[in-house]
């Protein structure tokens, strides 16, 4: 109980601080006692509850059946940090993608962004509306983060050459040479961005290393029927965010339902970077919350979306 009010604290002393750009910070019902306050981001009438993720220390092994096996016999600190409670829905994907296109920022393609698995990319959204947006390039995932944080009050994140990135290019840019994938991230700016792939797995492990949770193969249970859409139970599509039970933070579909990507590059492959990303999709199975995929960066996928993070 005591770490419980702890954190309730701080979240609110954040709150405070942040300026109120919120339209609350609660306690939600049905989430784990280590998520007892959110925040929530609203878009134009749209809303996006961001949970607390508690700071702390884990350390990696060699071993891939164990925690942050990625990382190698390292110990990282995990500062506090917030992450949305869902995948990006095509709702809010769709809104703030229109506030964009309005406010001088482009995007790669007419075909980025797709309501789910078979929506019409583009289009205004329908009753499927709270599924997850697909077919997002790494690429165009980072220029809506900054879309995001501008319509929301806060100061974009991914700069390019000191200026604010507000182009993603389409395909025709050079994978390698294009402006959003050599943008730095402003350490001063509060917006919003990709999670690294150590602040994925923190937070769908369920923020606390001594907590029995942290272990589980999937995110919040040892039952994948319970937290994850995926190929036993999907019917082969994506369903909407929200549809699985959370896990301990209050985080929903850190296993299954899409792809997310990730913050992190993972390597060349004939001067094509390739970015990380986590979870698995809809029509996958034999997996577990610590599988990670690679994909380039301009590369589209109905199996791929994304959440963001903000400091």
């Amino acid at each position: 109980m005591k770490k419980r009010t702890l954190v309730r604290q701080m979240v609110f002393a954040v709150c405070l601080t942040a300026g109120i750009l919120y339209a609350g910070c609660s306690n939600p019902s049905g989430v784990g006692d280590d998520a007892p306050v959110f925040l929530t981001v609203t878009a134009s009438g749209v809303d996006y509850a961001m949970m607390p993720v508690p700071g702390g220390t884990v350390t990696g092994t060699n071993n891939y059946d164990e925690p942050f096996y990625f990382i190698g016999n390292k110990t990282v600190t995990v500062p506090l940090f917030f992450i949305g409670e869902t995948e990006i829905s095509y709702e809010l994907w769709y809104t703030v993608k229109t506030w964009a296109a309005s406010n001088s920022y482009t995007f790669s393609s007419p075909t980025a962004g797709r309501e789910g698995h078979d929506g019409t990319a583009g289009a205004a959204p329908t009753a499927d509306k709270l599924e997850p947006v697909t077919n997002m390039s790494w690429r165009d995932a980072v220029v809506w983060c900054n879309a995001f944080s501008e319509l929301t009050g806060r100061q974009p994140a991914y700069k390019y050459e000191g200026a604010v990135l507000k182009e993603s290019e389409n395909s025709s840019v050079s994978a390698g040479d294009g402006k959003a994938e050599n943008a730095a991230i402003d350490p001063g700016a509060d917006g919003f961005r990709l999670p690294t792939e150590i602040q994925w797995e923190y937070a769908a492990r369920g923020g606390n290393p001594e907590s029995a949770r942290w272990s589980l193969p999937y995110a919040g249970s040892g039952d994948a029927d319970a937290v994850a859409v995926y190929a036993n139970n999907s019917g082969n599509k994506t369903a909407a965010v929200k549809t699985k039970a959370p896990n301990g933070l209050g985080l929903y579909d850190m296993s299954g339902n899409v792809f997310e990507w990730c913050q992190d590059y993972y390597g060349q492959d004939d001067d094509y970077p390739i970015r990380k990303s986590r979870s698995s999709p809809y029509n996958y199975s034999g997996w577990s919350l610590r599988d990670y995929t690679t994909d380039y960066i301009t590369n589209y996928s109905t199996q791929t979306g994304f959440r963001v993070v903000c400091p």
